[in-house]
């Protein structure tokens, strides 16, 4: 005895594959986004100052650094 398709509910589908309710709505999903890139911009621009030997690229990317910083202890609860 196989599985009848006409008993089987298709709502587990649909509810398995939907993100949760808060996943990309919120503030805090908001400001993750802009901690995130701003960590990516320091890395970036601390590389290429690291590779080029420029300090002014290295000091742009300690100031972004201490950006990410301030984000992640005044907006994280």
């Amino acid at each position: 005895m196989g599985l009848r398709h006409g008993n089987r509910s298709h709502t587990s589908r649909r509810s398995a594959s939907k993100p949760p309710d808060n996943w990309l709505t919120g503030p805090d999903h908001r400001m993750r986004r802009i901690e995130h890139a701003l960590l990516l911009t320091a890395l970036l621009l601390g590389t290429a100052g690291a590779l080029s030997e420029t300090m002014w690229l290295l000091g742009i990317a300690a100031w972004v650094l201490i950006a990410a910083g301030l984000i992640e202890m005044i907006y994280r609860p």
